[in-house]
């Protein structure tokens, strides 16, 4: 019954009805089987709608994803067997579900964010370093050597003020 779904739409012969409907079975089996261990995986076709009503077992079986951001469409660019829902206005089409891969590559940007935080704290720490050994501590010790000069002088200073007093 499922392989004459095609001759009763008169587009082709019973025998390519039949050749078309055990290929195409074939392709989606192949297809299914293929997608089971990858982390992405096709969840819906368009374009097949005579052979999928009939034959509702070769569905492809997977769970619509939650997100439309996830969901990649593959449509082919001509039909090359004119059938209904694959026509000059319809196209067959193939819909992935990539949640996972998404998913994947946000952990990997999340990760490239945290290692390029701690790079510019590494930078940061390095540089205050740096600048502390270059700029700060030489700085430091002129201006402890000028307060010890200043003080020295301040202390000439108190011992000689008395004979400046003196002299007047």
């Amino acid at each position: 019954r499922a392989s004459t779904a095609f001759y009763d739409k008169g587009a082709y012969s019973l025998a390519e009805s039949k050749l078309l409907y055990r290929n195409l079975a074939a392709c989606l089996t192949d297809l299914r089987d293929f997608y089971s261990e990858l982390d992405y995986y096709p969840f819906k076709l368009e374009g097949y709608t005579g052979f999928l009503d009939v034959h509702p077992d070769i569905e492809l079986s997977r769970p619509t994803p939650n997100r439309k951001q996830s969901i990649v469409v593959q449509q082919v660019s001509r039909c090359l067997t004119p059938r209904e829902g694959c026509d000059q206005h319809e196209k067959a089409a193939i819909f992935f579900d990539f949640t996972a891969v998404r998913q994947y590559a946000a952990a990997l940007d999340i990760f490239v964010i945290c290692f390029l935080i701690i790079c510019m704290g590494l930078e940061t720490w390095d540089l205050s370093r740096s600048i502390n050994s270059m700029v700060v501590a030489p700085l430091d010790k002129m201006l402890n050597t000028a307060h010890s000069m200043a003080a020295v002088l301040n202390q000439a200073i108190r011992r000689n003020k008395p004979n400046l007093d003196m002299d007047k």
